[in-house]
């Protein structure tokens, strides 16, 4: 029997016409004789078609559950909500896909609850290769929202990294142009008085040996501060990994 399908008129994403277009290939919905006639479908005329179908499986599903219960009330505000989502599906849809899930694993949202209310499976080709092990290992089961967050959060943590790596760097060249003068001027000291030039001698000996020690002082504070960074970052790491395994999928 041959069918009658949509086609936009300009180009983009319409996830409207594709659930329209699983719908009518599927013979369980059908053009109006007038938009076939005249080979022309408004938006509104799609969003009706769709909308009678939605009402056809609510009105099932509520018939389906007790009279006056709970369910049967939650059925009709779903049914309700859906009707007033099908018109923006016109312009895209949001999906935020999972990689390891099968075709069918993504984060459910009120657009998806529109296609099961009308009959419709929604998959995706978003896939990894089960071979790939290591790709495999470290995505897990993260969203595609998930794995942008975690490649945002690593690219903060490396710049923090290599901040404090760069602040230790230049407190070393600072404190080692420090010590060049000091040694300098013991050379071009005036020893006309042997017992001054000796106690002038050990006063420089103790001023530099206290500039070797401040400046141990000021790398190590520097060296620690890095190490608690990067192991606040591991942590924070660890955390994303533990509420990526226990969150509901």
């Amino acid at each position: 029997t041959a069918r009658n399908i949509l086609l936009q008129n300009e180009n983009g994403p319409c996830p409207l016409l594709a659930a329209a277009n699983a719908l009518l290939l599927r013979g369980v919905i059908k053009l109006d004789p007038v938009c076939v006639r005249n080979g022309v479908a408004s938006t509104d005329d799609v969003v009706n078609m769709l909308a009678n179908r939605a009402l056809t499986a609510g009105n099932r599903e509520t018939a389906n559950q007790t009279v006056a219960s709970d369910s049967s009330h939650h059925a009709e505000y779903h049914l309700n909500e859906v009707l007033s989502l099908l018109p923006s599906l016109q312009h895209g849809m949001d999906v935020n896909p999972k990689f390891t899930s099968g075709p069918t694993g993504v984060e459910y949202t009120n657009n998806l609850a529109t296609f099961d209310l009308l009959g419709v499976e929604l998959v995706h080709g978003w896939l990894l290769d089960p071979q790939d092990i290591e790709t495999v290992s470290g995505v897990e089961s993260k969203t595609y929202n998930e794995l942008i967050e975690t490649v945002i959060h690593g690219n903060d943590a490396r710049e923090a990294v290599q901040k404090l790596e760069a602040q230790l760097f230049e407190k070393e060249q600072i404190l080692e142009e420090d010590v060049v003068p000091e040694g300098q001027e013991t050379k071009t000291g005036d020893d006309h008085d042997e017992s001054e030039s000796m106690n002038a001698s050990g006063v420089r000996e103790e001023e530099s040996a206290q500039s070797d020690t401040n400046r141990e002082q000021a790398v190590q504070k520097l060296e620690a501060q890095l190490c608690e960074k990067e192991k606040i970052i591991e942590e924070d790491v660890v955390l994303d990994g533990e509420e990526t395994k226990t969150g509901d999928d």
